[in-house]
């Protein structure tokens, strides 16, 4: 879902424009699912969209990057960085990422070292440990960039907004969008956020509820929902822009057209 959408909002943006890419929870290069996952209808959706990799003659943006990026239905699975060598249309997309796990860090600096898809970033650097304070740091912001792309993939949006003694790194929060507010850089530039969600916490926190509080939060900067895609009412990814009017038509009414024909 999430990786659908950024396909297709990616690949909108202008051609020209230089790209500055921030994960917040960046995933490896590849990865493959674990055999201890539990199986649902998102796993099952997952493994069909993968099989039909190899012979299907009509593929969307997301599913051709996905194709030229693995081997084996869809196997090892590419991470957003490795879907941007093959999506933008500018030429070198900067990337700054930030992981907290140190085995996954790992795994990433040595896929912006050494792999050949590397060379696709004008520049990169990783930040380890907790985005939070990564994103505080000037040096994860390309001032040169005309177009900002922050892309949050966490497990879910919390929208807790009453004081916690811990938090949890692999989730948002309102006050973490907040610090995501003060932490841009002051010279305006267009900007997109895509914030994913994969739980509702067993409907504690539906996705309404979920939508509304970022829009809270964001709007407060400027920021505008411009689209969002759904499976079902358990996960969601949303897209919110600055100084930025996409062209990607309804989202969600494509999402679910193709959502269909994996189905």
């Amino acid at each position: 879902m999430q990786h659908w959408t950024f396909a297709e909002v990616l690949t909108s943006l202008n051609s020209d424009s230089k790209i500055h890419l921030v994960t917040t929870h960046s995933m490896a290069p590849w990865a493959i699912p674990e055999g201890k996952e539990r199986e649902n209808s998102c796993r099952r959706i997952f493994r069909l969209a993968g099989k039909r990799l190899e012979n299907h003659q009509n593929l969307s943006k997301y599913e051709t990057a996905w194709k030229s990026l693995t081997v084996d239905a869809g196997l090892p699975y590419p991470s957003t960085a490795a879907f941007a060598t093959k999506l933008s249309k500018a030429e070198g997309i900067s990337v700054g990422l930030c992981e907290y796990d140190s085995q996954t860090a790992d795994e990433i600096e040595g896929f912006l070292s050494n792999d050949d898809l590397a060379g696709h970033f004008s520049h990169a650097i990783l930040f380890r440990g907790d985005w939070r304070g990564a994103i505080q740091s000037p040096s994860i912001w390309n001032n040169t960039a005309d177009c900002l792309y922050i892309e949050m993939d966490p497990m879910r949006y919390d929208t807790t907004n009453h004081t916690r003694k811990t938090t949890h790194p692999y989730n948002v929060y309102p006050e973490d969008l907040h610090t995501l507010l003060g932490s841009l850089p002051q010279t305006p530039k267009a900007t997109v956020v895509q914030l994913s969600s994969f739980s509702t916490v067993n409907n504690n926190m539906p996705l309404d509820a979920q939508r509304d509080s970022m829009v809270s939060v964001l709007s407060s900067k400027g920021f505008q929902l411009q689209g969002e895609t759904r499976v079902g009412m358990q996960m969601a990814s949303f897209i919110f822009t600055r100084d930025l009017q996409l062209q990607c038509g309804d989202l969600q009414g494509r999402f679910a057209t193709w959502l269909k024909g994996i189905e």
